[in-house]
């Protein structure tokens, strides 16, 4: 085998795989009705980001490239599905990445970031809809008086293609 011929099928298949890497991040919203992006949970007073289990397969490493943010289209809709068990205050952050193809798959810098207040929150869901196309990554905090009493509480973040808005 001669090294042209060495190098061509190296390149082949790295290309190949970038491609696949890039699939997994802009085709979703064309394929499906919806997608759990993470899962946040409050547990002993501190708020984790973990959707995907911490095992050692190749699914577990695949699922962590992804998770934490999504390319979404506009006209789609963040889904925030929340459930505490008593009452509390969250803060709610949305970041979309400065667009720039493939290579915002790699490195999110902030372009824009949206707040959004709510109190007294239990059990609930709220649409949020996506204005621009891009990669989007999300965050909450809860007050540090507050946060025990979030204790057991999640927060599930979807993207959905169905048109609600609150």
């Amino acid at each position: 085998m001669s090294d042209g011929r060495i190098i061509s099928s190296a390149f082949a298949i790295l290309t190949g795989l970038f491609v696949v890497y890039c699939s997994l991040f802009y085709l979703p919203p064309l394929l499906k009705e919806k997608k759990i992006i993470e899962v946040s949970r409050i547990n002993n007073g501190k708020i984790s980001n973990s959707a995907w289990p911490d095992t050692k397969t190749i699914k577990a490493y695949a699922m962590k490239l992804i998770k934490g943010q999504s390319y979404m289209l506009k006209g789609q809709n963040l889904a925030i599905d929340y459930n505490f068990p008593q009452a509390v205050d969250v803060n709610f952050k949305i970041n979309v990445c400065y667009s720039v193809l493939i290579y915002e798959i790699f490195s999110c810098q902030t372009h824009l970031m949206e707040d959004i207040n709510r109190q007294g929150l239990t059990q609930g869901r709220i649409y949020i809809p996506v204005r621009r196309n891009g990669f989007y990554s999300f965050d909450m905090t809860i007050p540090e008086t507050q946060i025990n009493v979030a204790n057991g509480g999640a927060v599930i973040w979807s993207q959905s293609l169905k048109q609600k808005h609150t």
